[in-house]
Order: C-alpha cells, then sequence, then structure tokens
C-alpha cells in the first residue's frame, strides 16, 4: 500500500511512528512524496499505522491505496 500526503512534512510525520510498529506486522519507507506501507492482510486496518493514519489531523492531507490500484491509475 502507499499513503501519500499532500505535503512533505505530513510524510516525515508519520514516518516518524516507525519505530512504534512491530516490524513483524507491518513497515513503512519515507520516498519521494509518498510513504511507502506495507503490512499483513491479516492485521489490515486494526494495524498502528492504519491507526494513526485516520486521525483527524491526517485525513485532510493523506489517501490510502493498495497497489493493485496504483497499477490502475498509472495505466490511465
Amino acid at each position: 500500500m502507499s499513503c501519500s500526503a499532500r505535503t512533505p512534512l505530513t510524510s516525515r510525520s508519520l514516518a516518524g511512528h516507525a519505530r512504534e510498529l512491530d516490524q513483524a506486522d507491518e513497515r513503512i519507507e519515507l520516498g519521494h512524496g509518498v510513504l511507502y506501507w506495507e503490512v499483513r492482510r491479516a492485521v489490515g486496518i486494526k494495524s498502528a499505522f492504519s491507526k494513526k493514519c485516520a486521525k483527524v489531523k491526517y485525513r485532510a492531507t493523506t489517501t490510502t491505496r493498495n497497489l493493485n490500484t496504483l497499477q490502475k491509475i498509472i495505466t490511465l
């Protein structure tokens, strides 16, 4: 999945939560204008990072898409 933020500050802020995550379940990596998030399907939206992204302060500036959706968007 990727979590795209409209501002670099938001991406860096979310990336700062990496050390709080259970590496067995999920990991995040900061990219250029995007934050990559890999999570086990069994954990999904119940994960610690998913809960962070859902906070009110991030809702207006972030969107989360899975790889299948990203591939479809690229081909448009």
